[in-house]
């Protein structure tokens, strides 16, 4: 696993990047082989504290692992 912060700063700059790009009013983000999902658990805790940006996700994980879908 890796450490929470990990995520935390993930978000921070897809973040960023959203603003870079105009702030749209929805943006797909995507997490290929998520595995159990805490990676994106992580992400979207932090998300919380942008809630324009979260507004305007959408999120989409795909796991091709059938042991894991």
């Amino acid at each position: 696993e890796i450490s929470q912060l990990f995520g935390e700063i993930i978000c921070i700059w897809c973040v960023s990047v959203w603003t870079a790009l105009g702030s749209p009013q929805s943006i797909n983000l995507v997490e290929m082989g998520p595995g159990n999902g805490t990676l994106m658990a992580d992400m979207l805790r932090a998300a919380v504290q942008f809630p324009d940006f979260k507004k305007a996700l959408t999120v989409h994980m795909v796991e091709l692992s059938p042991a894991l879908q």
